[in-house]
C-alpha cells in the first residue's frame, strides 16, 4: 500500500487528514505543534511526502542493523549483561 493515510491499523489518517478513530490519543509533541489541528495535519503530511530526490526516500541502511545509540558511557555498557534479567543466557550469572 503506497498511501500510508489507507493502512486500517495505523494512526497516520488521525494525524495527517484529521480522520476521527476514538483509539487514537494524539501524542503530546504532536499537539505542540500548533494550537490549530489543520495547521498541525499540515505538517504531518508535509513529513510524509515523498522528496525530489529518491536516495533521501530510500531506507537508510545504517538502520538495518543493530547499533548501540547514545554518548560514551552507553556504548561502554554495551553487551554486559543486565543485572536482575533472566534469560536462558544468562541464567545463573552474576553481574
Amino acid at each position: 500500500m503506497e498511501d500510508p493515510t489507507l493502512y486500517p491499523w495505523s494512526s497516520c489518517a488521525a494525524y495527517a487528514q484529521g480522520t476521527s478513530n476514538p483509539v487514537i490519543t494524539f501524542h503530546p509533541s504532536y499537539l505542540t505543534l500548533s494550537p490549530y489541528a489543520k495547521v498541525r495535519q499540515r505538517q504531518g503530511r508535509t513529513l510524509l511526502a515523498l522528496s525530489d530526490d529518491p536516495q533521501a526516500d530510500a531506507r537508510n541502511p545504517h538502520w538495518l542493523s543493530q547499533r548501540a545509540v547514545g554518548g560514551p558511557a552507553v556504548v561502554a555498557r554495551r553487551g554486559r549483561r543486565r543485572i536482575g534479567i533472566t534469560t536462558p543466557q544468562n541464567q545463573g550469572v552474576r553481574g
